[in-house]
């Protein structure tokens, strides 16, 4: 499954990224993460996720595919980052890779603590670490 992830082209299966009006992190995070964290039918597909990196602790060959499964999922988003960069909504001096991986490992730690906790406030999570980020909700 993970070698076929890699061969095929992302265009063929992956939905094109939605336009971002709110190109901050925290509206990046929102556009892309927040609707399928409230929705847990999203939430358990995405634990399939959680298997495939399981697995990749056991099998080589999974293992393998972990870098081109990372760069598939991280290099789209990053171009969102870098054009909320050249537009001002984030800082310039950060990695935008760094700043993806970061926004991803929010929404895999966040759909964990979801599947154990069907009724956890997504919303005030979201909003307490954004507002930690000193990116109130709404700025």
């Amino acid at each position: 499954m993970a070698e076929k992830i890699v061969e095929q082209d992302p265009e063929s299966t992956d939905p094109p990224l939605p336009a971002i009006d709110d190109k901050s992190l925290q509206g990046i995070f929102q556009t892309l993460f927040l609707a399928k964290l409230k929705d847990l039918k999203d939430v358990r597909a995405t634990c399939l996720n959680f298997d495939l990196v399981s697995e990749a602790t056991r099998n080589k060959r999974i293992a393998q595919c972990g870098p081109e499964l990372m760069k598939a999922s991280v290099e789209p988003i990053a171009a969102l980052v870098e054009k909320g960069q050249e537009e001002g909504a984030i800082d310039k001096d950060l990695d935008s890779r760094s700043l993806v991986r970061t926004l991803v490992a929010l929404y895999f730690g966040l759909v964990m603590q979801k599947v154990l906790e069907p009724d956890l406030d997504i919303d005030a999570l979201c909003q307490t670490f954004f507002s930690a980020l000193g990116q109130p909700e709404g700025e």
